[in-house]
């Protein structure tokens, strides 16, 4: 009896690595939606989906188009741009970051925009997150670099904290607790950690230069980031002790995203030349990794989960990955 549980358990051992193997191989399904040059993707609702292009602001009733332009009132500022770098939405709201122009506020779906937070030129902005108190957190670079928060129907923003470095990424735990990195390539930098919905901030690690995060993503009861290094940190949420999981020097360009998963699935979005830029992902928590291309792109820039797929933004489209379904072989014989 002894001797069968074990042939069982080896059988079973054998059944569930190959399967992950088998996982960690298959390809995402590529599809291309748009050609824009375009910074992030946004499920509003249900029916609504914006997308935010260096030129304006679109919308459309599916993730996967048509997308069709909203009212944006902003020309084309300098560099080709003029919306940048980020949008979000607070409760029935879109704001959307611009070029050297603060934030615009939108009511009805892009209808028409009011403007806020006049910051000036060299500035954009890098995250927008709503808050779970009705507010919204907006990341400010440029001479007026520093985290800045508006509460519920108020165009009027506050600083909540500022540094000599630039705020590039959020997020936001299950508990409502918010981190942020701080980035420089001449400053000091970090995590910095609020439980009181942006109000107030701690430093809970301090970083330098290269080791500096880019990226930040929550899941469960760890927090994760990556650094311009291409290291890969985690803690728990109750704790300041970051672990290195993943070296990634020898493959990433630059990352500029990062999207942590259930089950150990692990993806960074990478700038850069050949081989270095696209989406990288990991099914076993960091421990291999494989690269995803996404064609013709040298700027892959934001990389979110939508109905179950994966958008990822770049300097040459919108695009969709989709995983294939996995059948589980049954062994024969037994019913």
């Amino acid at each position: 009896m002894m001797k069968t549980c074990k042939i069982l358990l080896t059988f079973l051992l054998v059944l569930v690595s190959s399967v992950c193997d088998l996982y960690a191989q298959i390809n995402f399904v590529t599809s291309q939606i748009t050609a824009d040059n375009c910074w992030n993707v946004l499920k509003f609702d249900a029916n609504n989906y914006f997308l935010m292009t260096r030129t304006t602001v679109k919308i459309a009733s599916s993730a996967n188009g048509p997308y069709t332009s909203t009212n944006w009132p902003l020309g084309i500022v300098r560099d080709n741009t003029s919306a940048a770098r980020n949008f979000g939405k607070q409760g029935n709201r879109l704001l959307v970051g611009a070029q050297d122009n603060g934030v615009y506020i939108s009511n009805n779906l892009g209808q028409a925009y009011t403007h806020t937070f006049s910051n000036g030129f060299g500035t954009q902005v890098w995250f927008i997150m709503e808050t779970n108190d009705g507010g919204c957190l907006m990341s400010n670079n440029g001479f007026l670099r520093g985290i800045y928060k508006v509460t519920t129907n108020s165009n009027s923003w506050s600083q909540k904290l500022s540094s000599n470095a630039e705020f590039w990424d959020a997020c936001k735990t299950n508990s409502g607790h918010i981190y942020t990195v701080a980035s420089s390539a001449n400053h000091i930098g970090g995590v910095y950690k609020s439980t009181n919905h942006g109000e107030t901030w701690s430093l809970i690690r301090q970083t330098s230069y290269q080791d500096n995060p880019t990226a930040i993503f929550s899941m469960n009861d760890s927090v994760y980031y990556v650094t311009h290094s291409k290291k890969l940190f985690s803690a728990h949420v109750n704790s300041s002790n970051f672990t290195l999981i993943s070296d990634l020097s020898n493959i990433l360009g630059g990352p500029s995203d990062l999207l942590v998963e259930e089950g150990g699935k692990m993806f960074i979005a990478s700038y850069g030349s050949g081989n270095t830029a696209g989406v990288f992902g990991s099914v076993n928590y960091g421990i291999t990794w494989s690269r995803i291309n996404i064609p013709g792109a040298t700027e892959v820039i934001q990389i979110n989960r939508i109905n179950g797929d994966l958008y990822v933004t770049s300097n040459v489209g919108l695009f969709r990955l989709t995983e294939p379904n996995i059948s589980i072989p049954r062994p024969k014989g037994g019913g």
